[in-house]
């Protein structure tokens, strides 16, 4: 059975007596993995490394952006609203309301 593993990294390095090796990472700059692909060994390893994969602390920004990530609605190829996302999330955590909020208690511009 083929299992279709998620972010798995390869670099392919030459030795010193000139033979190729290539070595496999859970992701990029992520835990190395043992076995070869298709094993029951690299599966494993592979369920480990994300079963430790590190949580970023709330209350920082890079939580703010993985939870904008996680939680939109739009398709995750679509970064251009991001910036303006992120905005109003860090808005709404450290200011205590809500973009709505804020929205409707803004005056009407004059014209």
């Amino acid at each position: 059975m083929r299992v279709r593993l998620k972010g798995i990294n390869s670099i392919t390095k030459t030795l010193a007596d000139g033979t190729r090796r290539t070595y496999w990472y859970a992701w990029k700059g992520g835990p190395p993995l043992r076995g070869e692909p298709g094993t029951p060994e690299f599966i494993h390893s592979y369920n480990v490394a994300i079963a430790r994969k590190v949580v970023p602390p709330r209350g920082t920004l890079l939580s703010v952006a993985a939870h904008a990530l996680r939680h939109d609605a739009r398709k995750p190829s679509d970064v251009h609203g991001l910036p303006s996302l992120l905005v109003s999330m860090i808005g709404e955590r450290f200011s205590g309301r809500s973009r709505a909020d804020r929205l409707s208690s803004e005056s009407p511009m004059r014209s």
